[in-house]
């Protein structure tokens, strides 16, 4: 039996090689990037425990402890700003749960930012930190929407991305659903990592992908930049 959670899923998705780089580099810490979307998930979650909007002491808080540049200090913010709203009034059922999906020989896990379920009984509202701008309907088609429906069993999912841009943000919002075959096709794949795992596949992504860089890998320094 393999357990695989959905990051790691999704690393050997992007790039198998830096999948096998976490398991032989595990003290690698992670990118900027990587870094302000944790603390950006962080913040968001803690304004439904906390039910109080963040305010200027917690951006202090971020400014002194995050040990982000000024450039994603300035979009983290922004973002926080922008998302805080939105979520401060909602109470949620729970906030980052753990799902899991068996696979075959693979056991999938998912934590699963917060679950709200509106009128009709069938709505997993979750967030995510983005620095690339996408549009509802690339999100909507996106492997993160179905890894969602799957692990959690509801009818449709609805995701909300803060894009930090600049000196601000601005939000995206997207809806999904998926078919039976959608489903059957999502755990296929994860069956088929499974099994490339196990036969240690590590292929190395292609240079022309943009998520193979210094900004987008922990591991390119290692990998490409020695």
């Amino acid at each position: 039996m393999i357990y695989l959670s959905y990051e790691d899923y999704a690393l050997y998705r992007r790039c198998p090689y830096a999948y096998h780089l976490k398991s032989l580099h595990p003290e690698t810490g992670p990118t900027e990037r990587e870094r302000t979307k944790e603390i950006f998930n962080r913040t968001v979650t803690d304004t439904f425990h906390g039910g109080i909007p963040v305010g200027l002491a917690t951006f202090q808080r971020l400014t002194k402890e995050s040990g982000l540049s000024r450039e994603h200090l300035i979009r983290l913010i922004a973002a926080v700003n922008l998302a805080v709203p939105v979520f401060a009034g909602i109470k949620a059922e729970s906030t980052g749960k753990v799902f899991c999906r068996s696979a075959g020989d693979v056991v999938l896990s998912m934590s699963v930012p917060a679950i709200i379920t509106d009128i009709h009984g069938n709505v997993t509202l979750a967030w995510r930190y983005g620095s690339r701008g996408l549009t509802a309907g690339d999100l909507s088609k996106a492997t993160y929407h179905t890894a969602l429906i799957a692990v959690t069993g509801v009818a449709s999912v609805r995701v909300l991305q803060f894009v930090g841009v600049g000196r601000g943000a601005h939000r995206i919002e997207s809806e999904a659903v998926r078919t039976p075959k959608d489903l059957d096709q999502f755990v296929a794949d994860v069956i088929q990592t499974g099994n490339l795992i196990v036969i240690e596949t590590f292929p190395k992504a292609p240079l022309d992908d943009f998520r193979c860089s210094l900004e987008h890998c922990r591991y390119w320094s290692i990998c490409r930049g020695a």
